[in-house]
């Protein structure tokens, strides 16, 4: 059956209904710019597939210009969901779980019971349940192995957005249907035609020199530790836990830099992968304001506003070159043709950039914390051949985006089926 038919038939069966969706996306995003725009790049697919669609979010703008229903969360991450959520779930299809990491014990097994409750949820109303371009792992311990096996069961599709990710669901479970594309930001057209005009204008005021301009991310990290609950119910001890390794990474990106206004006569943006102020404990704001902080250099900018997710991408798409501890700070440059560096913290960084290609963008953050200047030659190199980078990551980019529609496409209409 053809996408055509898929369609023809399921706007036969629910013309009858128009509070049926084909697909809901009920996963809690709140913050994560990187998360949002993979949920986004989702959407964009799936509406090729059907308009009937719902999103459980935060802010209708966490949607951009998608035009499909929103309900908004509730408190305790929307554990106890309004009756609109609990009615638009009884008339869904397909319950589309996308983008993120959530089966992994690096920061407890909350998030495995976590899934393993709504998933169970779900199929008690007879839904079919797709894991859309998300990662997976690490899975040390057996009960996270364990807990792992009974999420899979409990779905129709997964798609994993790597291939470290793939290999790790397929040892757990080789019968379940399980496949591997890319990261759902790689999914979808991203249109600047309608950013606001002031939001437009700020970003354009802050690149009216005539020189390179560099973003620079870092992140909260050293501070997980296994167990049954997540770092958030033990904040304080997770900092003091953190706190030692952090101020080294501080130091050391401070030093990094400091050689890149030297060397390159350019602009660094530090800017923070999630939306200021929304989601505290994880926000990259505190580490970026330490970084500016070091330096009265009036040409390192600490963007602090609050922006919409279209005036992120834009922000970001007017960068030479990012170089991000987060995944998704590079993931975003990467989409938006832009030159970037991984400072890896975990395998997933290793492994999503070794299957782009791009493996020799990606140093180890352990070795950057002892020793910044492991990247100045890569960045030296980058940055004297900056057109030719520009052009390598626009076809890189293109090339995944059509590879990874092709394949989650192929994947939905066989569930559709």
């Amino acid at each position: 059956m053809g996408q055509g038919d898929i369609m023809s038939t399921l706007t036969k069966i629910n013309s009858d209904d128009d509070n049926y969706y084909d697909f809901i996306l009920p996963r809690v995003i709140i913050g994560n710019r990187g998360d949002l725009l993979s949920r986004y790049g989702i959407i964009q697919l799936l509406k090729t597939l059907s308009s009937r669609i719902c999103v459980f979010c935060k802010s209708e703008q966490d949607l951009l210009d998608l035009g499909v229903p929103c309900l908004k969360y509730r408190k305790f991450h929307n554990f106890f969901m309004s009756r609109a959520q609990k009615r638009a779930l009884k008339r869904t299809g397909i319950v589309v779980w996308g983008a993120g990491l959530d089966m992994q014990d690096e920061s407890g097994l909350f998030k495995l019971l976590y899934l393993i409750f709504w998933f169970t949820y779900y199929r008690a109303l007879n839904k079919k349940v797709v894991v859309l371009c998300q990662g997976a792992g690490p899975l040390e311990s057996g009960i996270a192995k364990f807990l792992a096996s009974i999420v899979i069961k409990k779905t129709d599709l997964i798609v994993a957005r790597d291939s470290q990710s793939y290999k790790l669901l397929r040892s757990i479970n080789h019968k379940k249907v399980i496949e591997s594309a890319s990261d759902g930001i790689f999914l979808g057209k991203i249109d600047f035609a309608s950013i606001e005009k002031k939001e437009r204008e700020y970003i354009d005021s802050m690149f009216l020199r005539k020189e390179l301009s560099v973003g620079f991310n870092i992140r909260l990290w050293y501070h997980l530790k296994s167990g049954l609950l997540p770092y958030q119910f033990s904040r304080k001890s997770s900092l003091r836990r953190a706190a030692p390794l952090m101020e080294k990474l501080v130091d050391s990106s401070s030093r990094l830099i400091d050689n890149l206004l030297e060397k390159h006569n350019c602009s660094v943006f530090l800017i923070s992968a999630y939306q200021p102020g929304e989601y505290t404990s994880e926000d990259d704001m505190i580490w970026l304001d330490m970084i500016r902080k070091k330096s009265d250099n009036e040409k390192i900018i600490l963007i602090k506003e609050k922006m919409s997710l279209l005036a992120y991408l834009y922000l970001m798409s007017k960068l030479d070159l990012m170089i991000g501890v987060r995944l998704h700070s590079a993931l975003t440059a990467v989409r938006l043709n832009v030159p970037s560096i991984n400072l890896s913290y975990t395998l997933k960084g290793k492994s999503i950039f070794s299957d782009m290609g791009l493996s020799e963008y990606v140093f180890e953050l352990s070795e950057f914390i002892k020793d910044p200047f492991i990247i100045a030659d890569k960045v030296a190199a980058m940055l004297s051949n900056l057109e030719s980078e520009k052009l390598k990551f626009k076809q890189i980019s293109n090339d995944i985006v059509k590879k990874n529609s092709e394949i989650i496409k192929a994947c939905m209409q066989e569930v559709m089926e």
